[in-house]
């Protein structure tokens, strides 16, 4: 099993985007603050409840913004972990020229990203959250924007 794990205040945002296209809401900066699943940011949460059914060394976590900086890399990370075959020159070449699909849609993007002051009173939410999963995990890098 891995996981991969969004920066949280940029999870939160992305979710309402996707989830407003089933639920109706006013996509706007400002009632981002109305529909917000908190939940899904904290991931300290379900990461300890998968402790407790699996064994560490069979969960891998990788952190998004890493990933989707070095693909190839963790890519052939995660095959590893998962004991699959190694990826072939033929696959990382797909890979590589492969657009990313996972983006914010046109409509979205006009909307704009959240609020500065938003994104603060997430860091200021999530923080104890990304604290202790940073300490579960025994790596600061999941303290994002604290």
């Amino acid at each position: 099993m891995y996981l991969i794990a969004i920066g949280v205040d940029n999870q939160v945002y992305s979710d309402y985007l996707y989830e407003s296209q089933f639920f109706g809401y006013n996509k706007t900066v400002e009632d981002f603050h109305l529909a917000a699943r908190l939940r899904v940011g904290m991931y300290y949460v379900f990461l300890e409840d998968w402790y407790r059914v699996f064994p560490k060394e069979q969960v891998m976590v990788i952190k998004f913004e890493e990933y989707m900086r070095n693909r190839i890399v963790y890519l052939k990370e995660v095959f590893k972990f998962l004991k699959l075959r190694p990826i072939s020159v033929s696959e990382e070449n797909k890979q590589r020229k492969r657009s990313i699909s996972n983006t914010r849609s046109k409509e979205d993007r006009q909307i704009g990203d959240m609020s500065k002051k938003t994104r603060i009173l997430l860091q200021e939410f999530y923080h104890p959250f990304n604290k202790r999963l940073s300490i579960l995990l025994n790596d600061n890098k999941y303290m994002w924007g604290s």
